[in-house]
C-alpha cells in the first residue's frame, strides 16, 4: 500500500490511497504532540511550503507536497466536525463566490502544485468544503430521493472508485457501436469523445453502474448471512424441542 503510485487504465485513482495512509497518520501523531490541532495546521503548511519550495519527495512512501495538502485538508475536517450543522445560505453563498473568484484569478489544480499555488489550492479546497457542507444541509433539510441517493452514493465512494474506469468501457462501446467505429478504440482511456453530452452518459455510466453493483453484492451478502443466521437458529430450536 505505501508504495502504490502513478495511475493503472482499471483504477486510476488508487495512486492516492498511501497518500491518504501517511498523511492520516502525520495528521494524528501531530495534534496528539501539538493537543491544538491550529498548531498542526501551522506546522504542517510550513513543512507544505518547504517541500514546494525546494521541490522536495521521498520516493519510497512518496512524501510530497500532496502529502501536506492531504494532512491539512484531514486537520480541517476534524476542525469542521463541530460546526458543519450550523452553516447555512449565506455562508454557502460566500463560499461559493469565494471559490468561484479565485477559481478565475488564481488557476490551480492538483497536476501543477508548486510553492505559488500551494496555499491557493488549499483555500479554495477548505473553502469549497464549506460550500458542499452548506449544500448537503440544504438537501438534508427535504431529505428525499436527492439526500437518499447522496447518502448511499458517498457511503459506496470506494466502489465507485474502484469500478467507474471499467463502467466506462461499456459506454465507450456505445459510442462504438452507435458511430461503427472500430472496437480497438475501446483502448482508448479514459474516454473515447468528451464531445457533446457525452460527458453525462460517461458520468451516469462511471457512478450508477458501481452502485449497482455495490447494492447486488451487499443484497447477497446480506442474504447469505440471513440464511446461515436462521440454520443457526433454527438449529437451535430443534435442539431445544428435542
Amino acid at each position: 500500500m505505501l508504495n502504490l503510485s502513478g495511475n493503472e487504465q482499471l483504477v486510476p485513482g488508487y495512486w492516492f490511497i498511501s497518500q491518504l495512509l501517511v498523511s492520516s497518520l502525520i495528521s494524528f501523531f501531530l495534534m496528539k504532540w501539538m493537543k491544538q490541532p491550529v498548531f498542526a495546521l501551522a506546522v504542517i503548511l510550513c513543512f507544505g511550503l518547504l517541500f514546494a519550495y525546494f521541490d522536495i519527495s521521498f520516493h519510497l512512501w512518496h512524501i510530497g507536497i500532496k502529502t501536506f495538502e492531504a494532512s491539512v485538508f484531514f486537520i480541517t475536517g476534524y476542525m469542521f466536525k463541530g460546526i458543519k450543522n450550523r452553516i447555512n445560505v449565506y455562508h454557502t453563498i460566500l463560499a461559493f463566490l469565494f471559490v468561484l473568484s479565485v477559481s478565475l484569478c488564481w488557476s490551480t489544480y492538483m497536476g501543477n502544485q508548486n510553492v505559488f499555488t500551494f496555499i491557493p489550492y488549499i483555500a479554495i479546497a477548505v473553502i469549497g468544503s464549506i460550500m458542499t457542507l452548506g449544500i448537503g444541509n440544504l438537501i438534508n433539510q427535504h431529505n428525499g430521493y436527492l439526500s437518499k441517493f447522496l447518502t448511499f452514493a458517498g457511503d459506496n465512494s470506494f466502489s465507485i472508485l474502484t469500478w467507474h474506469a471499467l463502467s466506462y468501457k461499456l459506454a465507450s462501446l456505445l459510442i462504438i457501436a452507435l458511430y461503427s467505429r472500430s472496437i480497438y478504440d475501446l483502448a482508448y482511456f479514459p474516454t473515447i469523445s468528451n464531445d457533446g453530452l457525452w460527458w453525462v452518459v460517461y458520468s451516469l455510466f462511471g457512478i450508477v453502474i458501481p452502485m449497482i453493483l455495490s447494492l447486488l453484492y451487499n443484497g447477497s451478502k446480506w442474504n447469505i448471512y440471513d440464511k446461515q443466521l436462521s440454520k443457526k437458529i433454527f438449529g437451535l430450536s430443534a435442539i431445544n424441542n428435542h
